[in-house]
């Protein structure tokens, strides 16, 4: 039975927007822009399948001079700039996001009331966050939803 280690996008944009939205929102391993295909798709693939991430040679440069500029908007120390958040917490802030309720979260993860509550708690602990609304907007600030 075969495992796919990722996914590696074929997209025709260079735009670090399309690349991050690729890589951080869809989780995609790779990115190739379609003009660097021919040259880069067996070392794209090489890589994927050793568990590592690719960008294409054309868009690596502005996605990491984004990276670094983001880095050194965040003074250091600052509230969350080191957050780490689990799959399911990204799951749980997403609804959130939403207006979910724990009871709602629980139906629609497949877990019992008291975890969705756990994970809401958990979010609030790492995100130093008073309330819901607080939860809601750092979410929001830092892009980790969008505010639609």
């Amino acid at each position: 039975m075969w495992a796919f280690p990722g996914v590696v996008i074929l997209g025709q944009h260079d735009d670090e927007e399309y690349v991050v939205e690729a890589m951080v929102d869809a989780g995609a391993a790779g990115y190739l822009v379609k003009t660097d295909a021919a040259a880069e798709l067996l070392s794209a693939l090489r890589a994927v399948v050793l568990g590592r991430r690719y960008l294409s040679t054309a868009v690596a440069p502005a996605v990491l001079a984004r990276l670094k500029s983001a880095r050194k908007a965040m003074p250091r120390g600052a509230p969350g700039a080191a957050v780490k958040l689990t799959r399911r917490e990204r799951e749980v802030l997403s609804l959130i996001g939403e207006g979910a309720t724990s009871k709602d979260i629980a139906a629609r993860l497949g877990i019992s009331p008291k975890t969705a509550q756990v994970h809401r708690d958990n979010l609030k602990q790492k995100l130093k966050a008073k309330s819901t609304a607080a939860i809601v907007r750092y979410a929001i600030k830092h892009k980790l939803i969008r505010a639609d």
